[in-house]
C-alpha cells in the first residue's frame, strides 16, 4: 500500500511540475501581417508570419489561436519602398497594455529570410524583458494528507521536495580536447552584444591581462576589450553601399600592433579595408583594396593573411597571394598554389604524421577533401560539413547582357581552425531552409579530425 502511495504521489508531483513549467511560458497570438497585396512581388502575409513564428524561441513562447487566449499578441506590417523593405513588429502585453515595436530592413526578396531570422532574435529579446513583470509566483496549494478515503489511519510518507538537478557525467565521452593554448582556466561569458554579427577574430594580449576582441556585422566593426568584463573600445562603419564580409586580424609589420583585415563588397567590387588597434581606436590605414583576405595561423604574431582577387570573369581569380607591408604600402607577393577547387575561403593547411604538408577544402558539394601539395586529391569524406549564410553577389562579366542569368551568389565556406597537437576543427550547419538564394540553418555541431598521412 506504501509503495502504491508513493507511486501516485510522484505522479501528482510530475504533473504539479509539468503545470509548472508551462507556466513558464507566455501566451502569444500571432497575427497575420499586413501587405500590399496590389504590389508585384509581394510576399503573402500569412508566409511572412510563419517564417517569423518558426524561428521564434518555444522555450519561453506559446501559441494561442484566439487574441483573448493570448498573454502578449503579436502583429505585424511588411512595406516594400524599390527594391527595399521595412517587416515591422509591434507587441501589446494585453495585462499591461504597453507596446513595444522592433524592425527589420533589407535590400530585397533574397534577404526576407535572412530578415526574419535576425528579427526573431529581437523578438526573442523583447519577450524576455516581458516575461518576468508577467510571472508572479502563485501560492503552492497544500498537499492532501490522504488520496484515499478510508476509516482507518493511514500513514502518508513525507513529501520531500524534488532535488535540484546536477551535472551527469556522460558514460562515455566520444570526443575530448585538450590544448595548451591561451584559455581562460575559469571560463568567462559575457552578456547578449546588441546587433547581428557574421564575423570575429581575436587580437593580441595586452599587458593588463585583457585580450583583444573584433566582431563584425554588415555595415559595422566593434573593437573590445575582454577581460573581467567586456568593454566597447572603439567602432568603424563601412559606406551604406558596402558590406563586411569577413575580418581577420595579424601583425604582418611585427611592430606589436594589431592590424584588422576587412574583406568588404561595395557595389559589386572587392573594396576591402585595413584598420590599426591604436589604443582606443580603430585607424584606417589603407582602404578601396582589391583583395578577399583570410587569415591562416593560431597565433597572431606568426598569422599569413592570404589575398585573393575577384577573376575576369567573375569569381575568384586562379591564385592566391600572401600579403606583405613594404612600409609603404601592402603587396601580394608569393603565390600559393592551392587545389583545383581551392579558394582562399574553403582551404586550411595541415601537417602529417611524417610532416608532410596537405591541404584541407570544403568542395562545392560540402565534401571534406585533402590534397598534397600539388594539388592532387589523395582523401574525400562520404559526409557533408561546412554551410554558411554569409553571401555575396558575383556578376558574370562574360554573359551577354541580353542572357537572363546575369548574376549569381557565392558563399563563404565555414572557416577550419587547426590546434596545436594537429587537430582540425571543422563546423557544420544543417536544418536549412533554402528559397532562391537565402539559406537559415537551426542546427550546428563543431567536429575535430586527425589526420593520419592516409
Amino acid at each position: 500500500m506504501k509503495s502504491f502511495l508513493l507511486v501516485v504521489t510522484s505522479a501528482l508531483l510530475a504533473l504539479a511540475f509539468v503545470g509548472i513549467a508551462q507556466c513558464e511560458s507566455v501566451a502569444i497570438h500571432a497575427a497575420e501581417v499586413t501587405t500590399d497585396q496590389t504590389a508585384p512581388g509581394m510576399p503573402r502575409g500569412t508566409s511572412l508570419r510563419d517564417l517569423l513564428v518558426s524561428r521564434l524561441d518555444r522555450g519561453q513562447v506559446h501559441f494561442v489561436e484566439q487574441p483573448e487566449q493570448a498573454d502578449i499578441v503579436m502583429s505585424g506590417s511588411y512595406s516594400s519602398f524599390g527594391r527595399m523593405f521595412s517587416w515591422d513588429v509591434l507587441l501589446k502585453n494585453r495585462k499591461s497594455g504597453s507596446i513595444i515595436t522592433v524592425f527589420e530592413q533589407g535590400d530585397s526578396n533574397d534577404d526576407i529570410i535572412p530578415a526574419a531570422g535576425r528579427l526573431s532574435r529581437k523578438v526573442d529579446k523583447e519577450i524576455a524583458g516581458m516575461i518576468s513583470p508577467m510571472m508572479s509566483p502563485a501560492p503552492s496549494a497544500p498537499l492532501p494528507q490522504s488520496i484515499f478515503p478510508t476509516s482507518s489511519a493511514v500513514v502518508t510518507p513525507p513529501v520531500t521536495p524534488p532535488a535540484v538537478p546536477t551535472a551527469v557525467k556522460p558514460a562515455a565521452e566520444s570526443f575530448v580536447i585538450k590544448t595548451e593554448t591561451e584559455a581562460d582556466v575559469n571560463g568567462w561569458n559575457s552578456g547578449p552584444i546588441d546587433g547581428i554579427f557574421g564575423s570575429m577574430t581575436l587580437g593580441r594580449r595586452l599587458p593588463s591581462g585583457e585580450r583583444e576582441l573584433f566582431v563584425a556585422g554588415e555595415r559595422i566593426i566593434r573593437f573590445y576589450h575582454k577581460g573581467a568584463e567586456l568593454k566597447l573600445v572603439a567602432e568603424a562603419t563601412v559606406p551604406v553601399s558596402a558590406h563586411i564580409l569577413a575580418i581577420d586580424s595579424a601583425d604582418l609589420d611585427h611592430d606589436g600592433i594589431t592590424e584588422l583585415y576587412a574583406t568588404i563588397i561595395d557595389r559589386d567590387v572587392v573594396s576591402s579595408r585595413v584598420y590599426r588597434a591604436e589604443g582606443q581606436s580603430l585607424k584606417l590605414v589603407a582602404d578601396n583594396l582589391p583583395w578577399f583576405f583570410r587569415g591562416i595561423g593560431a597565433d597572431i604574431t606568426a598569422r599569413t593573411i592570404y589575398a585573393q582577387e575577384m577573376g575576369v570573369r567573375g569569381g575568384f581569380s586562379t591564385e592566391a597571394r600572401e600579403l606583405a607591408w613594404d612600409g609603404q604600402r601592402y603587396e601580394a607577393r608569393t603565390s600559393v598554389t592551392l587545389p583545383q577547387i581551392g579558394t582562399i575561403f574553403n582551404f586550411q593547411r595541415i601537417r602529417g604524421p611524417k610532416g608532410i604538408d596537405y591541404f584541407v577544402t570544403l568542395d562545392a558539394d560540402a565534401s571534406l577533401a585533402v590534397a598534397d601539395t600539388h594539388g592532387e586529391e589523395v582523401w574525400k569524406s562520404a559526409d557533408k560539413f561546412g554551410g554558411s549564410e554569409v553571401r555575396f553577389r558575383d556578376i558574370k562579366y562574360s554573359a551577354s547582357r541580353v542572357a537572363r542569368d546575369m548574376e549569381r551568389w557565392i558563399f563563404l565556406e565555414q572557416r577550419m581552425m587547426p590546434l596545436p597537437d594537429g587537430s582540425l576543427i571543422v563546423p557544420r550547419n544543417e536544418g536549412t531552409l533554402s528559397i532562391g538564394n537565402n539559406r537559415n540553418f537551426n542546427r550546428h555541431a563543431l567536429f575535430a579530425f586527425r589526420w593520419n598521412g592516409a
